[in-house]
């Protein structure tokens, strides 16, 4: 059975997310891929999942985000079905300089402690564009799978330039790239440039958020 995103009309297009399977999003900045993050895993808590958010942002932040939209992560943070962790510390710089993926996902295993139906992770190219090179994104890609949850990451930037070669690489193993813009209109448009398994598709979704 699939997820539901939380966003009605792309759900109608590609009948949601595949159990079990790697989403990433892509596009520039102010193009609203962390509110799409915050709007699937709250989809998922009003269905009684737990989720789970990695996130460069401090946990009150993204809080506030949530609230501004109306979204119940607040209340489901403090019942423990909604796990926030931040990258703070020297966390970032463990992974940066990891000559081992092995050693930076274990750990995020141990702090997002199964079973959890769904997981965010903004920006997921933090996690595997590091010197360690494509076996940090091989180790995202292993702990995406073993977690056993639907895992939704953004891509820093747009794929209007060539990606590096980690990101490439978890595009290419990725379920799913649905790519993000805002238009002049300020009106969000989200294009879903790969899904598995195929769907027929008659152009972008727009929509408006806030």
């Amino acid at each position: 059975m699939n997820l539901a995103t939380g966003i009605g009309p792309l759900d109608e297009r590609i009948a949601g997310f595949r159990r079990g399977g790697t989403y990433l999003l892509t596009g520039g900045a102010d193009t609203a891929k962390l509110v799409f993050l915050l709007q699937f895993l709250d989809e998922g808590l009003r269905n009684g999942e737990r989720v789970a958010l990695l996130c460069a942002a401090a946990p009150e932040d993204i809080l506030e985000q949530a609230d501004h939209f109306g979204l119940t992560l607040r209340s489901h943070w403090h019942e423990g079905s909604c796990v926030l962790l931040g990258f703070k510390g020297d966390y970032p710089r463990r992974v940066v300089h990891a000559p081992d993926p092995g050693e930076a996902f274990d750990e995020l295993r141990g702090l997002i402690d199964p079973p959890v139906d769904r997981i965010a992770v903004d920006p997921g190219s933090f996690l595997w564009s590091t010197r360690a090179g494509t076996a940090m994104a091989q180790g995202f890609s292993d702990w995406a799978e073993r977690s056993g949850a639907t895992v939704v990451a953004s891509v820093a930037g747009g794929l209007e330039d060539r990606p590096d070669p980690s990101t490439e690489w978890v595009l290419q193993r990725a379920a799913g790239v649905l790519h993000f813009a805002r238009l002049s209109s300020g009106l969000h448009e989200i294009d879903v440039r790969r899904i598995t398994p195929p769907v027929e598709l008659s152009g972008p979704v727009t929509l408006e958020l806030g």
